[in-house]
C-alpha cells in the first residue's frame, strides 16, 4: 500500500474546521508523524491533540524518549483504519464510529468488490475497525474513546449492523488481554446464543482464553440466570473502564 504524501497525510487527520485546534492549549506544540501498521501508513496530527487524550503519546513526546527527537511514532501492530478514525474523533468529537467505520470501508475498497460484499460482510468488517479502535484506545490508555468504542460496539450490535464469527472471536480474544471489558462483552453476547453442545464442539477453534472468559462470566451471572435478568448485563457502564476504586460512571474518585 503506497504512503500518501504529506499534504494527504495532513487532510486525513487535520480534517476539523479552520481554528478547531486553538481549543487545546498544552505545553506541546507542532505536529508528529505517527507511522502504522505493518505497511508504515503515515498520519501527520497535532502533538498537543493527541498528548492531551492518551497517556502513551504524552510519555512518547516527553523528552526521554527518542520518537521525540525524531518527532515520529511507529505503531506497527495497529490498524491504519482504526488510527484514521482516532484522530478524526479527536478533532472533531464525533460520536457516530460505526458510520466512520463504514465510510473507511467504503473508501479503501474497490468500488466493484464493495458491490460485491455482503451485507454479512460488510457487518463483520465494520466489527472488526470498531474492535480494533477498542484495541488501539486500550494499547494508548485513552479511557474516554475506549468507552465511547465500547457504547458504539453495544449499540451496533443491538441495531444488527455488525456480527462475529468464531475467526473474529478467536482473533478479538488474541488481540485483547484476559478479562478485559472487550472479551467479558463478547463473552456475553456468546452466552445468549451458545447451545451446551457448542463449548465442545468448537474446543479445537477457539482459544483457552474463551473458555475461561466464559465460565468466569457464568460464574459471576450465576444468580441472573433467570428469564427476567438474562445474560446480558443491562448498563453500558458495566463494560467500561472505571478509574481505580470506581465501579460505575457515576463515581468519581
Amino acid at each position: 500500500m503506497a504512503t500518501p504524501d504529506a499534504g494527504t497525510r495532513k487532510r486525513k487527520a487535520d480534517n476539523t474546521p479552520e481554528g478547531e485546534t486553538k481549543k487545546f492549549k498544552s505545553n506541546y506544540s507542532g505536529v508528529i508523524t505517527v507511522s502504522v501498521g505493518s505497511d508504515n501508513i503515515e498520519f501527520t496530527v497535532h502533538q498537543d491533540l493527541i498528548c492531551d487524550r492518551s497517556p502513551f503519546f504524552k510519555a512518547a513526546c516527553s523528552r526521554n524518549w527518542t520518537e521525540a527527537k525524531e518527532r515520529r511514532i511507529n505503531l506497527p501492530d495497529q490498524n491504519p483504519k482504526a488510527i484514521k478514525i482516532y484522530f478524526e474523533w479527536a478533532y472533531s468529537q464525533r460520536q457516530d464510529l460505526g458510520d466512520l467505520a463504514r465510510a473507511v470501508i467504503k473508501s479503501e475498497v474497490p468500488q466493484l468488490r464493495a458491490e460485491q460484499m455482503s451485507n454479512r460482510s460488510w457487518r463483520e468488517e465494520t466489527f472488526i475497525i470498531l474492535r480494533d479502535l477498542w484495541v488501539l484506545a486500550d494499547y494508548l490508555g485513552d479511557n474516554v474513546f475506549k468507552n465511547i468504542t465500547m457504547d458504539s460496539l453495544i449499540d451496533e450490535r443491538n441495531a444488527g449492523r455488525i456480527v462475529h464469527n468464531k475467526a473474529i472471536v478467536h482473533e478479538s480474544f488474541e488481540r485483547t488481554r484476559l478479562g478485559s471489558q472487550l472479551q467479558t462483552w463478547i463473552a456475553d453476547r456468546l452466552l445468549t446464543v451458545l447451545s451446551p453442545d457448542d463449548p465442545i464442539r468448537f474446543a479445537d477453534d477457539w482459544p483457552l482464553s474463551v473458555a475461561l472468559v466464559l465460565l468466569s462470566r457464568l460464574l459471576v451471572k450465576k444468580g441472573r440466570l433467570d428469564k427476567e435478568e438474562g445474560l446480558l448485563l443491562s448498563r453500558k457502564c458495566d463494560y467500561h473502564e472505571h478509574a481505580d476504586g470506581a465501579e460505575s460512571c457515576d463515581q468519581r474518585t
